[in-house]
């Protein structure tokens, strides 16, 4: 699959680099768990009201702990759903980015948001992954 100059893997799991999968998995994990945008900030914020008026001590404080890692990850520019795509890039205009680790993937997020590719594209092959591998 292409998109603009990006080549992607085919959403095929016999297709995928075993490194890459486990890494794409990873981020996806990371942004539903954790989130980098304003939304998920916002959601935090409303989970922490709604356990702290229940009296879910426990849960508060687990709330606490995530709504600072997503407020960091919106500071520092940390995207996990760019990232989770960055996992799917065989290569761009026909240059490898080979990934052997977390700054490789941030590295190549950062070429990704460079090239012109639109947030809506970037989404849209992220749901088709989740579709055909995950959620079957």
């Amino acid at each position: 699959m292409q998109i603009g100059n990006i080549n992607l893997y085919d959403p095929d799991l016999h297709k995928i680099p075993e490194y890459n999968w486990q890494k794409f998995q990873r981020c996806l994990i990371m942004d539903a768990g954790i989130g980098s945008t304003t939304m998920d900030i916002i959601k935090r914020a409303d989970m922490i009201a709604q356990c702290a008026a229940n009296d879910r001590k426990d849960d508060l404080a687990n709330e606490l702990v995530n709504l600072k890692l997503s407020l960091y990850s919106t500071a520092e520019g940390i995207d996990y759903q760019s990232m989770a795509f960055a996992c799917m890039v065989e290569d761009i205009g026909g240059v490898k980015y080979p990934i052997a680790n977390d700054s490789d993937i941030s590295k190549l997020s950062k070429v990704i948001a460079e090239s012109g590719i639109s947030h809506g594209e970037l989404e849209d092959y992220i749901e088709l992954v989740k579709k055909k591998l995950i959620y079957n």
